[in-house]
Parts: structure tokens; C-alpha cells; sequence
């Protein structure tokens, strides 16, 4: 009797115990249907994870010391391939810039610029236009041109009749009807000259030949004394050049009076034997 119930026990017990472990089994299959889209009976297995990636290389470079090695300079790399396997400059050293989105690398510094030379001014002998260095020597006044380093206005050189002026002879003397060759000859800073006399030699000379030497043949109609004047500009019209003396007094004779001729003769002998 005894030994039937100690059976009982036991197979109440082993009853128990089974039942206990049925329902775990499938409490435990229904937390993974519930929990899950995957990996559990009857699903497909779960997709690993991807590695994390390093964020876009778009951020400012992060500041880094700056290099031991003299002449070298800091060079960010957006980059995570580490800086030796991107032929860096190893002479001058590098490293992950801390911040997971790139390495640094020191770079050979650039060779600094020459000195500018150095520029002595030059005026010598120069009186306006430009010392060599930016400067100038000087300016010219208005009716002035600066011409190779020295100021220069108009000028006239010569005022002649027939190659003569009353520094030759005073008066000039010449003939009446004659085939007279009036001459003239400034600088290269006149622009415009004019011949005024009593005579028949009154003309405005513009633009002048670039040789400034100017002829013109007349005749004196008229037995008399006449007067000529040469009036010239350059660049500034107010500035006007006068010569009013090299021809200011021409006498024109008659021919063939023989007590006016004789006044002309030795001159006129002179000149043919020359």
C-alpha cells in the first residue's frame, strides 16, 4: 500500500515537472513571434548590422600643433586612409586630426619671396620726368615740355631774308621786285608760328613741318623801310615767343640808281666772292 502511494508521488511529481517545462517552451516561442520580425521559427534570419561609417569630410579642418620640424606647415587630408598610405611628407610628420573625419599631414613651407630690390633714384642731369624708381626728378612749367630730363619751350632760332638778319646788316638792304627767300626755324616745342609785316610777307604757318624750318618767297614791291615780326606758340597759347628785332628794319631799293646801288655794292661783291 505504502510502496503504491510513493509511485503516485513520483509520477504526480514527473507530471508536474513536464507540464512546467511544455509551457515554458511555448511562452518562450510565443516572446519571439511577438518580439520579432525575424529570426525566429519559421522567419528569416536578421540582417547583420553595417558597420558604422565616419561622417562626410565636409567639415573645417580641426586645429593641430603646430609642427616640430622647422619650414614645415599644417595640411588637413579629408581622408580616413591613414597618412602613410597616402605618400605624405614623412620629413615633416603628421597624424589623425582628432575628429574622425580626416588626417593632417605637415607639408614643406614655401620658400619666401625675394626681397624687392633695392632702387637708387637717378637725376642726374635731369631736371623733370621720372628718377627710376616711381619718383620724378621734377616738373616743367605750363608752357613748358619735359624732353629727355630737361624743360624745353618754344623757341626760335633763326629769322632771316635772303640768309640775313640786321645782325648782319642794319638795314637790310634788298631790291625791289626781287625774288626775296624769307627763312625761319624754331624747336620742336613750337606748334604754330606767324610772319606780320608792312609787306607782302604776312602768313600763319599750322601745323609746322616736323623739321621746324619754314621758307617762303616774296617780293617787295615798294621802295621803303619795312619791319617784320615772328610770333610763336607751343603747348600753352598764352605763352607766345616773339622775335621783333632780327628783322626789324629791311630797306628796299630801286634799280638801277646808281647812288643807291653803291651803299650795296662791297656787300654785294663780298657775297659773290665768297
Amino acid at each position: 500500500m505504502e510502496k503504491t502511494i510513493t509511485i503516485q508521488r513520483n509520477k504526480v511529481f514527473f507530471s508536474i515537472l513536464l507540464s512546467i517545462f511544455i509551457f515554458s517552451a511555448f511562452f518562450l516561442n510565443y516572446l519571439n513571434v511577438f518580439a520579432a520580425d525575424c529570426g525566429g521559427c519559421g522567419q528569416p534570419a536578421c540582417p547583420v548590422a553595417p558597420p558604422p561609417t565616419s561622417p562626410p569630410h565636409t567639415s573645417a579642418p580641426r586645429p593641430v600643433s603646430p609642427s616640430s620640424v622647422s619650414g614645415c606647415t599644417c595640411s588637413v587630408i579629408y581622408s580616413n586612409t591613414p597618412c602613410a598610405d597616402i605618400s605624405c611628407p614623412s620629413s615633416c610628420g603628421g597624424g589623425d586630426d582628432g575628429g574622425g573625419d580626416g588626417y593632417y599631414y605637415y607639408s614643406p613651407s614655401p620658400p619666401p619671396s625675394p626681397p624687392p630690390p633695392v632702387c637708387t633714384p637717378n637725376c642726374s642731369g635731369q631736371e623733370c620726368g621720372g628718377d627710376g624708381c616711381g619718383g620724378t626728378c621734377g616738373a616743367c612749367l605750363a608752357y613748358q615740355v619735359c624732353s629727355n630730363g630737361i624743360c624745353k619751350a618754344c623757341q626760335i632760332i633763326s629769322f632771316t631774308i635772303n640768309g640775313k638778319d640786321n645782325s648782319d646788316q642794319d638795314p637790310l638792304i634788298v631790291w625791289v621786285n626781287a625774288l626775296l627767300k624769307g627763312y625761319f626755324s624754331v624747336n620742336d616745342i613750337c606748334t604754330s608760328c606767324k610772319v606780320e609785316s608792312d609787306d607782302n610777307w604776312n602768313k600763319t604757318y599750322k601745323p609746322l613741318p616736323l623739321s621746324g624750318n619754314v621758307t617762303e618767297q616774296f617780293k617787295i614791291n615798294t621802295a621803303g623801310i619795312y619791319s617784320y615780326t615772328l610770333e610763336c606758340v607751343g603747348t600753352d597759347p598764352e605763352y607766345i615767343v616773339t622775335d621783333t628785332l632780327s628783322l626789324q628794319t629791311v630797306k628796299a631799293i630801286n634799280l638801277p640808281w646808281w647812288r643807291e646801288i653803291i651803299p650795296v655794292l662791297p656787300g654785294f661783291l663780298r657775297g659773290l666772292w665768297r
